[in-house]
């Protein structure tokens, strides 16, 4: 899961549930992501479509999903064409701008083609997180906000310090995506060598004048090989991300970081929308949790069954707020029933990942910064 952090503030959000289970929240900042169940894995296309259904049916979900489609740019031996959808087709470039409603033509090479699917959407991911946090506490649950230093366990119990304060729980759900290693380290809590990368990707932001955005707030996803262009009817901007992810040593590293060089966003934004050429940026990087072979990693931590893990999946875990919380129960009851999809993906969600082979999406690879 990959929304907001608000003000680069080193700060977790708890909730106190009944049956003494405390609930920690640190999402990555993010305004918008990809809504798709494009996976060569039939779990995941099963799990992803649950979760799509969600989003387009569900009144408390749909609000801030968007199914505008997209617009992928394909040529010969693209990896585009490798995960082609069973509903994609071929559009012109004038069917383009007029679904864009774009003044100027996209600048193809010779032998890039435009493939369409009207299935795929975004969704607000930051405001949606921030809505079901809303909605627990409507429904009871106490949301508190403390500076967290540790996490130790004593007596059967899990202990979270946090500021001035001491927070108890029989078992701890620690959903803190990125600052997951670094708080386990202040921690003193073993975990498998390798098993976490902290990653990052740049993301540039472009303000839309209410002309710009009346003409472009339902425009399809634009989709190039290095990266995509999806407007934000919420945020009224247009957002760029590129597919060149980076090793990071920890997400807090990013409040000092000055600048990031965005002309692999801008080359997206000026490839499919050259109208905007040379338009003023904005950036930050998102953070981000590798995990081994992309799957998410819901389990107890080894020697510490007081706490559990809901982290990681490598940028395309978004998707899955609808369900996620659902599998995080299946856990805590012991429901791992391996006739199903989502009991068969959470035996696979484990530290344990020895009998996979293939990630999840192979292109999605931190390089070193």
């Amino acid at each position: 899961m990959a929304p907001r952090r608000k003000n680069n503030e080193n700060h977790f959000d708890f909730a106190i549930a009944g049956g003494g289970m405390l609930w920690s929240f640190n999402p990555s900042r993010d305004t918008s992501k990809i809504i798709r169940a494009t996976y060569d894995d039939e779990d995941y296309v099963a799990f992803a479509e649950k979760a799509l259904r969600m989003w387009a049916t569900n009144k408390f979900y749909s609000e801030f999903y968007h199914q505008t489609g997209w617009v992928q740019v394909v040529s010969e031996g693209s990896h585009a064409n490798i995960v082609k959808g069973p509903k994609d087709t071929m559009i012109s470039i004038g069917e383009m701008q007029e679904r864009v409603r774009s003044r100027e033509e996209p600048n193809l090479i010779a032998g890039e083609e435009l493939r369409l699917n009207e299935d795929i959407g975004y969704i607000d991911c930051d405001l949606a997180v921030e809505a079901v946090a809303e909605e627990a506490s409507r429904l009871g649950v106490t949301r508190v906000k403390k500076d967290v230093t540790k996490l130790r366990t004593e007596g059967g119990i899990c202990l979270v310090e946090a500021a001035d304060d001491c927070i108890t729980a029989t078992t701890t759900v620690v959903a803190v995506g990125p600052w997951t290693p670094g708080l386990l380290e202040r921690s003193q809590i073993a975990f498998p060598k390798d098993f976490f990368t902290v990653a990052g990707v740049g993301v540039a932001t472009m303000s839309l004048s209410e002309d710009e955005f009346h003409e472009l707030k339902a425009m399809p996803i634009l989709v190039t090989e290095g990266g995509e262009v999806i407007v934000s009817e919420k945020h009224k901007v247009l957002k760029m991300t590129t597919t060149g992810t980076f090793r990071i040593g920890h997400p807090d590293e990013l409040v000092h970081l000055k600048s990031i060089d965005i002309g692999k966003n801008r080359a997206v934004l000026e490839k499919m929308l050259p109208q905007f050429t040379k338009r003023q940026l904005d950036s930050w990087v998102c953070p981000d949790l590798m995990t081994p072979y992309q799957h998410p990693l819901v389990d107890y931590i080894p020697g510490n069954p007081q706490i559990c893990l809901a982290v990681g999946g490598s940028y395309h875990s978004a998707k899955f707020l609808p369900n996620f919380g659902s599998m995080v129960v299946r856990l805590l009851r012991g429901q791992i029933d391996l006739d199903t999809p989502e009991g068969r993906l959470l035996k696979r969600w484990s530290w344990d990942r020895s009998t996979e082979k293939v990630a999840i999406h192979r292109s999605v690879v931190p390089k070193d910064s």
